[in-house]
């Protein structure tokens, strides 16, 4: 029913229907991820039909020739924000973006009439990191896929352009970016930023838990730079301290009913619990995990606990890893 209605007003030129539609869709793509259902994706569809209505917004020229409201203006900006963060944590997925591509930064501030709006280094207070990190979750992700394509190769010997030493300077790259991220937006002397109006509404326990989520979002990605992108083992060093350092900083977040960082932990969770070797690691994973779901009901929160309870049992059995666990379940 919302792809028949997706068709019928996706020609249309009126902004407010493609906004509508936008919010929709991106409304529909978090009910399917939430709902913990790991077959089918149809988040992905979701996720594929926000993209081609953010392109068609953006080259409508909603802020010029169609003379929008400021009222209107402000949703598109806020949904913009939402496919962004939408967008990059896609890109992280193994299997990415189903394109292979993602909506460029241009495209999403061209959607904006005063780019300024989308304040890259402001915590997002409903993904519970910065919008600038979601910029890097994408080049990490790209990234990444260039390294999947490179493995793919080897097997039928095939020519690869990509050496290690050229992943290792990625990587090395990703790196610096982070640590400037951590000094500029978490341990800037003001405290973290928030878009307008959000901070006004928070406590300073709300703070103290959004700068915890922000830092275990960091972690994460160190963690998905050293292993989908420089391809080193779960036992690294920077590896396992990342893992140490995401359940450290979820579990100082104090869970809440409704809005709260914690509803926001289940991606660096879930890959801390994917890379914790240790059964201490991964028994302070699922003492995190049971604590939040106290409070906050969850289905993809609770998914993402039976999948590593299941995926911690199946290396007893010689399945190594998230990656070959993947394979063995054919998702």
């Amino acid at each position: 029913m919302s792809l028949s209605a997706f068709q019928t007003e996706l020609p249309r030129r009126a902004c407010s229907n493609k906004a509508s539609l936008l919010a929709a869709s991106l409304m529909l793509c978090l009910v399917s991820v939430s709902s913990g259902d790991v077959q089918p994706r149809s988040w992905r569809v979701h996720a594929e039909g926000a993209k081609a209505l953010l392109a068609s917004i953006h080259v409508s020229g909603p802020t010029s020739s169609l003379r929008v409201s400021a009222e209107l203006e402000a949703i598109i900006t806020f949904l913009s924000r939402w496919y962004l963060s939408l967008e990059s944590l896609t890109a992280i997925t193994t299997s990415g973006l189903v394109t292979g591509q993602c909506v460029t930064q241009d495209a999403i501030l061209g959607t904006i009439s005063e780019p300024g709006q989308l304040a890259l280094d402001a915590c997002d207070d409903y993904f519970g990191f910065p919008t600038r990190l979601a910029l890097l979750f994408r080049e990490i992700g790209a990234s990444a896929w260039e390294r999947r394509q490179q493995l793919s190769v080897i097997p039928r010997q095939a020519i690869s352009f990509l050496t290690q030493t050229d992943f290792d300077l990625v990587a090395d790259d990703f790196h610096k970016k982070l640590t400037e991220i951590y000094r500029e937006v978490v341990c800037s002397p003001v405290g973290l930023n928030f878009y307008p109006g959000v901070r006004e509404a928070l406590s300073e326990s709300d703070v103290r838990d959004f700068t915890a989520s922000t830092e275990a979002y960091l972690s994460m990605a160190r963690i998905l730079v050293e292993r989908r992108v420089r391809g080193v083992p779960s036992n690294s060093e920077v590896v396992q301290a990342s893992v140490h350092a995401i359940v450290r900083g979820a579990s100082s977040i104090t869970p809440s009913p409704g809005a709260s960082p914690a509803t926001a932990m289940t991606p660096p969770l879930f890959a801390a619990g994917c890379e914790a070797v240790d059964a201490t690691d991964r028994q302070a994973v699922r003492d995190t995990f049971l604590t939040f779901l106290s409070v906050v009901k969850s289905q993809n929160m609770e998914q993402a606990l039976r999948i590593l309870e299941s995926m911690w049992q199946s290396e007893e059995h010689g399945v190594p890893d998230w990656w070959s666990y993947q394979e063995s379940q054919n998702w």
